[in-house]
């Protein structure tokens, strides 16, 4: 019998188990999975709670609803339990890994300008990047501001007044 946490990975190091191998266990042998929670320090309410909060997207409100609890109770449980922190924790930064490469992908891949730009805001602050506001251009607004009505020109009268603008330029 599985009596804490250390006969469980004295087990796990004599059978040479993998991950694959405890999940399996935990579906195949009868009562297993209950000395497997037991000794890892975890209620099988917990345990559902682990396996649910990713899939509400870390939403806390959410997965407690699910498994029947109060939010007071999930933070209890994150206080008094290293075991179950530590699963909420790396579902935590999981997630967050999960986001940082699809906003890589942006950058690298899609050349997204506004994912680079919040990239390095947040990422290369050591290097100067701080807080960038992008500002939307207005793409129906004319010509108008900058002196002359050029939305009315033709082509030709357009190409006349380039020549004129180039002339003035050299």
């Amino acid at each position: 019998m599985i009596k804490n946490e250390c006969d469980l990975y004295e087990i796990f190091d004599r059978f040479k188990a993998t991950e694959e191998d405890i999940k399996f266990w935990r579906k195949t042998i009868l009562g297993f999975n209950e000395e497997y929670l037991k000794a890892i320090g975890l209620t099988r309410v917990q345990e559902q709670f682990i396996d649910l909060f990713p899939k509400k997207l870390l939403n806390v409100a959410a997965t407690c609803r699910t498994v029947g609890i109060s939010r007071q109770t999930f933070y209890r449980w994150r206080e008094n339990s290293d075991t179950f922190m530590v699963f909420i924790h790396n579902i935590v930064e999981g997630f967050k890994d999960d986001v940082e490469t699809i906003l890589y992908k942006k950058v690298l891949i899609e050349q997204d300008f506004k994912a680079l730009c919040f990239l390095a805001e947040a990422k290369m602050k050591d290097r100067g990047y701080g807080v960038t506001y992008i500002t939307p251009i207005e793409t129906t607004r004319s010509f108008q501001s900058l002196g002359k009505d050029y939305d009315s020109l033709s082509i030709k009268e357009l190409n006349a007044e380039i020549a004129l603008l180039e002339e003035k330029l050299n």
